[in-house]
């Protein structure tokens, strides 16, 4: 039910009159008959101090013929307690002072009333409401045909009123319905390959998902980055593991077992308490640490294997195997990079490279994310920095090399040496150094 709507007479009307609504003995009651009429002509007897929002939304939803409570300030007969002052002073208070809703709040009420996002032929609205009742039934089913017991059952904040605490069944894990949706529609419902999972199986699968993950977890679990407290559990692994198993559901459906997608990956032999080596997770380092967590987990779940030489993902989080790659290419005559004939360089952590180039021109060190010519960095590198090594002063940083290239005709030597920084999950640091030589 949304808040009341606040009205006022209008005091430019001649007046409505409101009438004592009599008993059949003929005693007054204390209910009162207001009878308001409705036309075109002008002045209207009512304005709306607050809640022009509320009608103007409830009007075009599926539910316009409900009835809403409303607040009314009206002048009776012989009595003129309000005035136009009042009303004025009246509108400022409740306009200036009005908080917003609460995002959980919002998110039920646009669902409910099928509004913006949510209303019924707009864009992706069926993927919104998928999204949501996906949760929805995540939240509040007991349990699914596939499993008795769910332990996301009311794990999810649908009314902070209620407190945040989650069940004793759902360790890590917690989210407010707005931010679970969100995951949901973006990782599944704008991946789906083919015919998509219906919400309540979709939950299903959520929960399954995760008690195989209880399954899998090395003792003591209480202290892993998934289902431990305090400074053991990681949110942004959390979310990158949800992410994952969205992301494998929507390439490739229902798994025969998640245990076995998980003993795959080996995360029934990892380390998972990542609280004696992964310090810091505020501010860059921890966006950067988000951003592995959300491409590590659906890219090795999709695949279904580790990464070439890995044994465990812990170990890949914190640096193990990185690389970058750097492309050096020749250029035309506007001094742009051509794709014929490339020089390939793989610097993993810990080298120190020297190569000649030739005549190539044009070096480029490929940023997470990037693929040119079909190579990338390895996927466990969240960021990186090149500088050009100082035996006096500051390390001259090289930015250029990183993102669109460096041309080297504009350097004035035949070689270049850099430092390459990588940076990993928790702030982990690795490094290599590569000087090139040129003709």
């Amino acid at each position: 039910m949304p808040n009341p709507v606040l009205l006022s007479a209008n005091i430019d009307h001649s007046g409505l009159k409101p009438k004592v609504v009599t008993a059949a003995d003929g005693s007054h009651t204390p209910l009162w008959r207001i009878e308001v009429p409705v036309n075109d002509v002008e002045p209207k007897p009512l304005w709306i101090l607050d809640g022009q929002h509320r009608i103007s939304g409830l009007s075009r939803s599926s539910q316009a013929d409900n009835p809403i409570p409303v607040v009314l300030l009206l002048n009776t007969s012989g009595q003129s307690v309000y005035s136009g002052r009042d009303f004025a002073h009246i509108f400022a208070q409740v306009t200036v002072t009005a908080k917003g809703l609460d995002s959980i709040h919002e998110e039920w009420l646009t669902y409910s009333y099928e509004l913006e996002r949510y209303a019924p032929g707009g864009q992706d609205s069926e993927l919104h409401r998928a999204a949501f009742e996906t949760v929805a039934y995540l939240c509040g089913n007991a349990g699914f045909e596939n499993l008795d017991v769910n332990p996301w059952l009311n794990g999810v904040v649908f009314n902070p009123g209620l407190g945040s605490t989650p069940p004793a069944t759902l360790a890590g894990f917690h989210y407010s319905s707005p931010e679970l949706k969100d995951l949901v529609l973006k990782h599944y419902y704008r991946q789906v390959i083919g015919a998509q999972i219906d919400p309540e199986d979709l939950a299903s699968e959520i929960a399954r998902a995760y008690v195989a993950l209880e399954a899998a977890l090395p003792i003591p679990k209480d202290e892993s980055v998934f289902l431990g407290k305090g400074t053991h559990a990681h949110k942004v692994l959390q979310d990158g593991f949800l992410i994952g198993v969205l992301r494998r559901l929507a390439h490739f459906g229902v798994p025969n077992s998640w245990l076995d997608v998980l003993k795959s990956l080996n995360f029934h032999k990892t380390d998972w308490n990542f609280s004696t080596w992964a310090k810091t997770r505020g501010g860059n380092a921890g966006n950067t640490s988000r951003r592995l967590a959300e491409t590590i987990f659906p890219r090795v779940m999709i695949q279904g294997s580790l990464p070439v030489g890995i044994d465990n993902l812990a170990d890949y989080f914190r640096g193990n195997d990185a690389f970058v790659t750097v492309i050096c290419r020749h250029v035309n005559g506007a001094g742009k990079p051509v794709s014929k004939d490339p020089l390939v360089i793989t610097l993993k952590n810990g080298n120190k490279q020297t190569r000649d180039i030739g005549a190539r021109r044009h070096v480029r060190i490929l940023k997470p994310g990037a693929s040119v010519l079909g190579n990338e960095t390895a996927s466990n590198v969240g960021k990186i920095e090149a500088f050009e090594p100082a035996t006096m002063g500051r390390p001259k940083k090289h930015p250029e090399l990183i993102g669109r290239g460096l041309n080297i005709s504009l350097v004035e030597a035949k070689s270049l040496e850099v430092d390459v920084v990588m940076e990993h999950y928790g702030a982990e640091l690795g490094s290599a150094n590569l000087t090139i030589k040129w003709t």
